[in-house]
């Protein structure tokens, strides 16, 4: 007989009431066993096949919570921690072993709406002890041949415009998201820093044969 172990951990001790009720009304064949521990509770059982319907069960309980395998950077509160696992030594109803036995982990965690990132224009960057500053200028444009809306750049980033007007040197491209344009920006500031770096040293190297003559 196939087996799969499965263990529930609850991070959060008032959850246990939620869970019991799901899992009394799954009519699980095995005997369930809740393991109190004093910041958590963990549920083990075996049963003959992987039982997914508790993670749909356990989302519509616990609204505005969902089931991920990736917790990302783990700053998220992890509530519920459901654990499927099958013995290496794991055989099917003829005693062959099984392939790809099942070892898999999901997180029960909080719906979080992606925060948007602000785009600062400024950009500093280090030249040895030298700050040196560069700006990415970016304003909403227009094709008046074909009504498309979008996003122009300027293409000069040596300092941060206020104005919004059409009438400084902006490059021909329109960009449909601005998180495009600024990033093209930062592509050209790199390139054109690498540039003003090389000469910087060569100035540096300059001087620095000036002073020993």
């Amino acid at each position: 007989m196939i087996e799969y172990e499965l263990t529930i951990t609850l991070n959060r001790l008032g959850d246990i009431a939620d869970v019991e009720a799901i899992l009394k009304s799954q009519k699980i064949q095995s005997p369930i066993f809740v393991i109190r521990f004093e910041e958590d509770i963990l549920i083990k059982f075996t049963a003959g096949y992987e039982h997914y319907e508790l993670n749909r069960e356990i989302e519509g309980r616990f609204k505005g919570y969902s089931f991920t395998a990736d917790t990302g950077n783990g700053k998220k509160e992890v509530r519920i921690k459901i654990h499927r696992y099958q013995s290496p030594f794991s055989t099917n109803g003829w005693g062959r072993p099984i392939e790809n036995p099942l070892d898999e982990t999901v997180y029960l965690i909080k719906n979080y709406a992606p925060k948007e990132r602000r785009l600062n224009p400024e950009v500093k960057v280090l030249f040895e002890d030298t700050e040196k500053y560069y700006y990415i200028n970016i304003i909403r444009g227009i094709y008046k041949e074909t009504e498309e809306k979008g996003f122009l750049l300027r293409e000069s980033f040596d300092d941060l415009s206020e104005s919004q007007s059409k009438d400084l040197p902006f490059l021909p491209k329109l960009y449909g998201e601005v998180s495009e344009a600024y990033w093209k920006g930062y592509s050209r500031i790199e390139q054109h820093a690498k540039q003003q770096f090389e000469e910087y040293l060569k100035e540096k190297k300059k001087q620095s044969r000036k002073r020993k003559k």
